[in-house]
């Protein structure tokens, strides 16, 4: 038995063979550290330099000696505490072999790239820096005194993109490449992405992609692509049903669904459903559930959550409510029992908060959560209360607070 066999659950292979960039252009470790920067796209020549180079080597050596590297902790952190993190989701995605351990040189075999933030909508929990279309808005908050918006790693107030000449080190790259994901921003609103389909297309390469989109903007044209893309699984993000939807991600319900149907219609592939749980979707997200799990063009569901900024998390609900919510939950054999839905346990995430002493972690952000909702509210010309009621149930529980 060698060392990797010794220590397999415990070595993350995203050092190993994956490399992961920003629309700023800096490298980080993983869509789980993004704060973390290890150099910028422009410092190197090639994306191979960058993963044989001093920085992805780190945390190699660190795994090799079985550490964790200190830019790791949100996943040790879940580990320590019993609960899924990325090293376990994403272990199975990547590319591996053995001898990946052993090596001296390295392939970039997995490819994460978000090559600018533009994207044609403003989610609730989203900013400017993966959205340009939140450049405007945090600007216009900002103005408005919301200061807590300039507070987040996402929130930037520019645009970002990255140039054209270090966007051909990601097309030289693609030979290597076994599994490419493409994320905003939104993928298709950045032509440079159409242009990384039609290579793979093009040159008939053998790499699996996975698109992460909000569909709004596929086309007949974009459709046509998608279609010839020999090993493609595309997931779309769907945070809520109806208005709620329209409210949480600022583009059209009814124009994603049938997009949805009519890919499934064409192409005869099914879309994996993200819903990123929120503090504006936790209270009826079963039936959230209950409705994507019904459609036939739907292959799973898969659960994130939004903690950055802190405001829009589902932590945010007060303790006697998320109480009931968490039992709830629990007892729901629409959830336990149901095969199309991952990360079950993102639901109960929250459910420490139920006996929590010390009031002012909700205290301390109920301000910001309270006007940013109003904010929202105005800038969508529509209230999101009237789709969630129970948010007037917080409001009332957090002025009580402050009486």
């Amino acid at each position: 038995m060698n060392e990797y066999e010794k220590r397999r659950p415990d070595i993350c292979k995203f050092p190993f063979s994956g490399v992961t960039i920003n629309p700023d252009g800096n490298f980080i470790p993983c869509c789980g550290a993004s704060a973390v920067k290890l150099g910028h796209i422009s410092e190197v020549s090639s994306l191979e330099e960058y993963i044989n180079g001093d920085e992805q080597g780190m945390l190699r050596d660190d795994f090799k000696k079985g550490k964790w590297p200190v830019s790791c902790n949100p996943c040790k952190k879940r580990r320590d505490k019993g609960q899924p993190a990325l090293i376990d989701f994403m272990g199975d995605q990547l590319p591996w072999s053995d001898e990946n351990f052993l090596n001296d040189k390295y392939d970039v075999q997995y490819l994460e790239v978000t090559p600018s933030n533009a994207c044609n909508a403003s989610c609730s929990t989203c900013g400017s820096m993966f959205s340009s279309k939140w450049k405007a808005l945090d600007n216009k908050a900002l103005e408005q005194g919301l200061d807590f918006r300039s507070n987040t790693n996402r929130v930037t107030g520019k645009n970002y993109s990255i140039s054209d000449i270090d966007f051909d080190k990601i097309l030289e790259s693609l030979p290597t490449v076994k599994r490419l994901m493409l994320k905003g921003g939104e993928p298709l609103a950045d032509k440079r992405n159409i242009i990384l389909l039609e290579k793979i297309r093009k040159e008939k390469l053998t790499c699996h992609v996975n698109l992460i989109t909000n569909l709004s903007m596929m086309d007949d044209e974009i459709l046509d692509l998608l279609k010839d893309i020999p090993s493609i699984h595309v997931s779309v993000s769907m945070d809520g049903l109806g208005k709620q939807y329209n409210w949480i991600r600022s583009t059209d319900f009814d124009d994603v669904i049938g997009k949805i149907e009519k890919y499934h219609a064409v192409t005869d592939k099914k879309v994996t459903i993200i819903i990123t749980l929120s503090v504006y979707n936790f209270f009826n997200i079963e039936e959230a559930i209950k409705f994507f799990t019904g459609m036939k063009s739907v292959y799973k569901i898969d659960l994130l959550t939004a903690n950055d900024p802190v405001y829009v998390s589902p932590s945010m609900i007060p303790q006697h409510m998320m109480k009931k919510l968490n039992d709830k939950h629990e007892t729901s054999l629409w959830i336990s029992e149901n095969p199309k839905v991952e990360r079950k346990n993102a639901l109960l995430d929250y459910k420490s908060l139920e006996s929590l002493d010390d009031k002012s972690w909700f205290l301390n952000n109920k301000e910001p959560l309270m006007k940013w909702i109003d904010f929202l509210n105005q800038e969508r010309g529509f209230r999101i209360e009237d789709s969630v009621p129970e948010i007037n149930e917080i409001r009332r529980y957090y002025e009580d607070c402050s009486s």
